[in-house]
């Protein structure tokens, strides 16, 4: 019998949802995903934020009470993210500490449970991440295998060729349960109409036939299902018939006629064999530092340097962290939290974006006020701005860093040197003729944006 694990991941931050469409989103997208639990007794996994969890709280409290009393029952199972939606290995420790800690407080304010395992979010891992999510309580996270395949090596090898935890770099060890990107397209395109039942099957089938751990059949957005958020203009048509009724009728199918046992997400972990901590890897490598979900563009930079200015909303993130040492406000880290969520950092709307730059804006210039109340003078003291004799570099320089710019390529960085460590640079630029191979013959820049032209 074919063992498999479903889980929809519930996001009204997403980027391209405007606030007044959330009541939409509830309706046509989370309504009928708690009728598919109640109607067709579907053990489904549901993933939220807590700051989700809130605004569906506001806006359809009635939708929580339904989910409550599912949870309560025993029907579907509450998985964790986190206070707010954001990429861990781009932030701080203490930001992932108490983004973690905040989810759990609304979870259990709100549904009475905490959650047993957590969606890594975004799929972008690093093994720090391991003891945040041990010291939050979590038994076990949920994972994209395909890029840790990569990472390891393992692409020649069987699917199942992953290991059973996540270790840490103390040692730690934390559960996986393994998602999978090419199963929950499939499945997208079939309640989309791209493909028919008989391909999905063929291609489920043919996964299940060598499948020695349950197969993710599911695990990823619910908002594609009857809504169009608008963001792309290659979106697929919406179908007259209910994608959501498209998606019961195959899941019903796999069960009734196909023989598939659906199981909870923690009974998928437990049924994986994942108790016997002896596969134990880090699940990252040179190849795949920072292992994320699906294609090679789902990267760190995504959300560290495109969407419409992240380096600036980073880097008053990052000044923001650096006030709240020592503070223990909740509210003051749950502001810091939703600015570094990251549907802020890919295509948010126009409108969610001005609103979000203004407050940002007033936040840093209240606290240039609270820091400098006198000062004038443009560059601090104890720093030192200068210009090379032909004009080709800028350097600043302070007690603590050297750093060097490259003023003809953009500001990028020809070395940038610590105290901390000597003042030996630690990152820089690799001259054109550093590398003997023609294959390498240009420059390669630290900090800059080399943009090519398909074809």
């Amino acid at each position: 019998m074919t063992q498999a694990y479903l889980l929809f991941h519930l996001n009204l931050a997403f980027s391209s949802i405007e606030e007044k469409q959330r009541p939409v989103v509830i309706e046509r997208c989370y309504t009928p995903l708690l009728d598919l639990i109640e109607q067709h007794d579907l053990p489904i996994g549901i993933e939220m934020t807590g700051w989700t969890l809130r605004q569906i709280q506001r806006i359809a409290p009635q939708w929580v009470t339904r989910f409550r009393s599912l949870l309560g029952e025993g029907r579907c199972e509450l998985i964790g993210s986190g206070y707010t939606q954001l990429i861990g290995p781009l932030v701080p420790h203490s930001v992932n500490q108490w983004n973690q800690g905040l989810g759990l407080e609304d979870y259990q304010r709100i549904l009475g449970q905490r959650p047993r395992l957590a969606l890594v979010n975004e799929m972008a891992f690093s093994s720090g991440l391991v003891s945040t999510y041990l010291d939050a309580g979590y038994q076990g996270i949920i994972m994209d295998r395909d890029n840790v395949r990569l990472a390891l090596a393992l692409e020649d090898q069987a699917y199942e060729a992953v290991p059973s935890h996540a270790l840490g770099p103390d040692g730690e060890r934390l559960p996986v349960l393994w998602s999978d990107s090419i199963l929950f397209q499939k499945l997208q395109r079939f309640a989309h109409g791209e493909i028919g039942l008989g391909d999905y099957l063929q291609y489920f089938h043919k996964r299940a036939a060598s499948a020695t751990r349950p197969l993710a059949a599911y695990c990823n957005d619910a908002e594609i299902f009857d809504f169009r958020p608008g963001r792309f203009s290659t979106e697929p048509a919406q179908q007259q018939e209910s994608e959501w009724q498209r998606v019961a009728e195959l899941l019903i199918r796999l069960r009734d006629e196909e023989g598939v046992l659906w199981l909870s997400p923690s009974a998928a972990l437990a049924a994986s064999g994942s108790c016997n901590p002896t596969e134990a890897r880090t699940l990252s490598s040179i190849r795949q530092p920072v292992p994320v979900k699906k294609q090679a563009k789902y990267n760190l930079a995504r959300w560290a340097v495109s969407g419409r200015n992240n380096l600036w909303l980073n880097s008053c993130c990052h000044h923001l962290e650096q006030q709240l040492a020592g503070n223990d406000s909740p509210d003051a880290w749950r502001e810091l939290c939703e600015l570094w969520a990251s549907d802020l950092r890919t295509h948010i709307t126009s409108e969610r974006w001005e609103k979000t730059r203004q407050q940002l804006e007033a936040r840093m210039t209240s606290d240039r006020r609270q820091e400098n109340p006198e000062t004038t003078s443009a560059i601090p003291d104890g720093w030192n701005i200068s210009h090379s004799p032909d004009g080709i570099f800028l350097t600043i320089e302070t007690a603590d860093l050297h750093l060097t710019l490259k003023r003809r390529k953009g500001l990028t960085i020809h070395s940038l040197a610590f105290r901390s460590q000597g003042f030996v640079p630690v990152v820089g630029t690799l001259a054109h003729g550093y590398f003997e191979s023609i294959e390498y013959g240009a420059d390669f820049y630290t900090g800059g944006v080399i943009v090519d032209l398909p074809g």
